[in-house]
């Protein structure tokens, strides 16, 4: 026994195992969050792979709990796997190793899309990192598998929930104090020790844990110090932001701003002051140029960023309000305190920060001038969707509830800095589309490096004595001589003629919002690294549980329930981004819905067994058809809890009712291993089936959903299945059922 008095008083205790059981499900979410948040921001390959550290957690927790059985008890080397995961994270991330696996058609912002192919190399990295995840993950998992096995089945379950949930509030309390990656895994260490010591008789297993954790910590601290002195480092609920000072010709002008590594913005000094240096010159006739189309009296800017906007609104239109909406609350607090202009302080300028959409919709305010900032995504938002942050921006929907807001006479610019004549197209279709004629589309020369597009409720002209580009000129120098090359900037600005760009092409949707996908379709990087993960899955959990019977229809249709239900964990991450423009929010609301659900649904089953079970599919039916018909957006003029309980309940209502159906069905299988183990690999098809988004649309994923249900809903009419008698398995652990 150790001498420590923790661990003497916890043996004692008859509250000893429930607490180490919370504890550990702490544990397994906190960390899931922490590693979801964490890698994609070091290694760009997979921002871009974005159900993939998601689905390995869960497979990793997953094939852990079906160890549970096994005699070595693998916790101790958590530590130790997670140090490996670290250490290959920041060598990937030193070395600034992207792996590009850009294909024909898709669009990654930067500098990904100039680098050359890695080829099979880049695809091996990819399901090396999964595997590394899964063993992670692993070990939790089969830890929780053991603490469970005290309890009756209610009981197991409430307490891995009430821990988990633990795990979910803990992670987001640190992403609202904007924290560090250094403090995530400082506290979820601290948890993992308190572990350790609360097991008997393991004072072994905490030597041997501890070293690797202090090993992960000091990494960690190494490097998030070893950045340039003249480098400040922040990390809001999006991103991590790096700022620098920004010199040029020997003054300082301002501030350089680059997010996950990539340069974002440049809170720039557009006063006058600086004119003479050709880079402040070309930046001073862009953010001027809205207001010589107009003398505005309300001006709203989306995506407000560090102020460039906001600073030109204020020098141009002398007492026009002005609202200032920017969803990153570390990107606006930066520029109240660094823009040189300090647009923020200015009293007739209310900063609000929120989602473009939300606020839109939660306004009544009509605007003169409504001014798109340059929301050009990066990155992907979650991590956990294979939506964009700016997605839901460009839209049909967006763009018709903008008109909206125009005041008589109001105008619309949309700056963007096109890459792509693709996307110039989209953009230009879809300003054409919702206004009913084509915008006016100024080009920067590459300094200011920008494109502006114009549109108001009547037509409008170029001010007078601005500069022209003919076709022929926007072809050999925007186009270099190519009509569907990638977009240049050069030394010439002005206003392009009409013919430069299409009014044909495809039209962005809330159902189809993929901006940097040039056409409906799954690219086929993503299919060969989507059979990859399927194939090592099925691999592992054949292994982990080798007796899987292919050939029984419950273990199908348990293959078909776990599709189904990840699908829609997937689903609902991307349905909810529409209201909150999503980081942690979304997943918080998401995976604490699903929780909550699970502890319901089997609170039901054990005291609701004379409900027959076709009734509990034929409401799966209903919300999920409810669900498709009904669009989230209509939430978007409530207020934030309202948004947060209804949108909660939308996605909890289908799990729900899938959590019954599953618990129905385990209680009645006679090979519970089996049946978790078909499952979890259902799940890990359902996981990935969320790209097929890309080439059929958001909304058509809840035909997907049923699909699944309805094949396990004609898999469970087969007299093999409903002759069944319920077992004595019990009910599985929370987090294979939510798998």
């Amino acid at each position: 026994m150790q001498s420590n008095g923790t661990q003497s008083w916890l043996a004692r205790e008859s509250l000893a195992p429930a607490f180490r059981l919370v504890l550990v499900s702490f544990l397994g979410l906190y960390f899931e969050l922490t590693l979801i948040r964490w890698i994609p921001t070091q290694v760009r390959l997979l921002a871009y792979f974005t159900n993939f550290v998601l689905i390995a957690a869960l497979l990793g927790l997953g094939v852990g709990m079906l160890l549970a059985v096994r005699k070595p008890r693998l916790v101790a080397f958590f530590p130790v796997a997670l140090l490996l995961l670290t250490g290959l994270v920041l060598i990937l991330a030193r070395h600034n190793l992207v792996l590009p696996l850009v294909t024909q058609g898709e669009f990654m912002w930067g500098y990904v899309q100039y680098l050359p192919s890695t080829g099979w190399f880049a695809y091996l990295v990819l399901v090396g990192f999964f595997l590394l995840m899964v063993g992670v993950f692993a070990f939790i998992g089969q830890e929780v598998g053991r603490t469970l096995r005290p309890f009756p089945p209610l009981t197991a379950y409430a307490l891995n929930i009430f821990g988990s949930l633990l795990g979910v509030l803990t992670f987001a309390l640190l992403n609202w104090l904007q924290t560090p990656p250094t403090i995530w895994f400082m506290w979820g260490s601290i948890g993992f020790a308190l572990y350790v010591l609360s097991i008997p008789g393991a004072r072994r297993i905490l030597l041997i844990s501890l070293l690797p954790l202090v090993a992960v910590m000091a990494t960690l601290f190494v490097d998030a110090r070893d950045h340039p002195a003249a480098v400040s480092v922040y990390w809001s609920p999006y991103y991590q932001v790096q700022v620098r000072p920004m010199v040029l010709a020997h003054q300082k002008v301002g501030y350089s701003i680059a997010v996950n590594k990539d340069a974002l913005q440049f809170p720039l000094d557009l006063s006058g002051r600086f004119s003479s240096i050709p880079r402040i010159a070309s930046e001073e006739r862009q953010y001027n140029l809205p207001y010589k189309f107009i003398h505005p009296k309300r001006v709203l800017v989306l995506g407000a960023g560090t102020g460039n906007d906001v600073a030109a609104a204020v020098r141009n239109a002398p007492g026009a309000t002005v609202d200032a909406v920017e969803i990153d609350p570390v990107v606006a607090d930066l520029g109240r305190k660094l823009h040189p202009e300090h647009p923020y302080s200015n009293p007739r300028v209310h900063v609000h920060v929120t989602d473009a959409r939300s606020f839109l919709q939660q306004t009544s305010n009509k605007y003169d001038l409504i001014v798109f900032g340059k929301l050009d995504s990066h990155r992907v938002f979650s991590h956990m969707s294979s939506v964009r942050m700016d997605n839901y921006v460009y839209t049909r929907e967006d763009l018709q509830t903008v008109r909206k807001h125009l005041a008589p006479g109001g105008m619309v610019a949309m700056g963007f800095v096109v890459h792509e004549k693709w996307i110039a197209d989209r953009l230009y279709t879809l300003l054409n589309h919702v206004f009913g004629h084509p915008p006016l589309v100024y080009q920067t020369d590459r300094l200011a490096f920008d494109t502006v597009f114009f549109i108001a409720n009547k037509k409008l002209t170029a001010p007078a004595g601005m500069p022209l580009i003919s076709h022929a000129e926007f072809a050999q120098h925007v186009l270099n001589g190519n009509p569907n090359g990638t977009w240049q900037y050069s030394s010439l600005q002005g206003f392009l003629d009409p013919a430069a760009l299409s009014t044909h092409s495809t039209l962005l949707s809330d159902d189809w919002p993929y901006l940097y996908m040039q056409g409906r379709t799954v690219p086929p990087n993503y299919l060969l690294v989507l059979l990859l993960t399927v194939v090592v899955s099925v691999i592992l959990v054949w292994l982990t549980v080798p007796r899987i019977d292919v050939k029984s229809l419950g273990n199908w249709n348990f293959v078909l329930l776990g599709a189904g239900f990840a699908l829609q964990e997937t689903k609902g991450i991307t349905d909810i981004a529409l209201l909150f423009g999503s980081t942690w929010i979304t997943n918080i609301i998401v995976i604490s819905a699903i929780l909550l659900v699970s502890l319901i649904a089997t609170l039901v089953v054990s005291r609701a067994r004379a409900i027959p079970w076709q009734y509990v599919y034929l409401a799966l039916f209903a919300v999920l058809l409810f669900n498709y018909f009904v669009p989230l957006r209509g939430l978007l003029g409530y207020g934030f809890w309202i948004q947060v309980l209804v949108s909660g309940a939308r996605v909890a209502a289908p799990l729900f009712f899938s959590g019954i159906i599953f618990a129905r069905w385990f209680e009645r299988t006679d090979n519970p291993s089996s049946a978790l183990g078909a499952n979890l690999m259902g799940a890990v098809v359902g996981g990935l089936s969320e790209y097929s988004s890309l080439a059929l649309g958001l909304n058509d994923l809840y035909l997907i959903a049923l699909l699944f249900y309805g094949l396990s809903f004609a898999v469970s009419f087969r007299p093999s299945l409903r002759g069944l008698r319920p077992s004595r398995a019990g009910i599985s652990s929370p987090g294979t059922s939510r798998a």
